[in-house]
């Protein structure tokens, strides 16, 4: 089972993968500008005996461009 947070916040827990895959689509216009964290909490079966793991990322989203108006007069 895998948790992912956004931010610190809890957005989805996901218990199958698909093709192999555990993943999360995130929408960019709902991140803040700047970094962003992105934390995975893998749960493994009690059989494996594998502790659990936390896999970090930060997504960084950059802030629009001022466009510096051009003087025509």
């Amino acid at each position: 089972r895998v948790t992912f947070f956004v931010r610190g916040h809890k957005v989805k827990t996901v218990t199958k993968a698909q093709n192999g895959r555990w993943t999360l689509t995130v929408r960019t216009s709902s991140l803040r500008r700047g970094a962003n964290a992105v934390t995975a909490r893998v749960e493994f079966t009690k059989a494996s005996q594998t502790k659990t793991r936390t896999l970090r990322i930060t997504i960084t989203r950059c802030a629009a461009q001022v466009v510096q108006p051009q003087f025509t007069g």
